[in-house]
């Protein structure tokens, strides 16, 4: 999962527009375009946000947590260099 949220050390970070938000209530689903990824990343965040459409977002990626495919569908090892890798190309 991605998370909308402040600078943390030792996570990856993405940057994209926010193209749609929809408050639920309990959740808001936050849809992003992040440049060189096709379609759109969907990001949930608890209770409502303030994120509006248009703005710039940094997405937090917890390398203990996150699931990383390459164009064939391959997925990376759970190991820092491809996260730092994809965090590297996306500043």
């Amino acid at each position: 999962m991605l998370h909308v949220a402040d600078p943390t050390p030792g996570v990856g970070r993405v940057r994209g527009e926010v193209i749609l938000v929809e408050n639920l209530g309990e959740s808001a689903l936050i849809y992003v375009r992040i440049p060189d990824i096709e379609g759109l990343t969907l990001c949930r965040v608890e209770g409502m946000t303030s994120v509006k459409e248009g703005e710039t977002v940094s997405l937090g990626l917890p390398a203990d947590v996150a699931h990383l495919f390459d164009a064939d569908g391959k997925s990376f090892p759970r190991k820092g260099g491809a996260l730092s890798d994809l965090a590297r190309r996306a500043s």
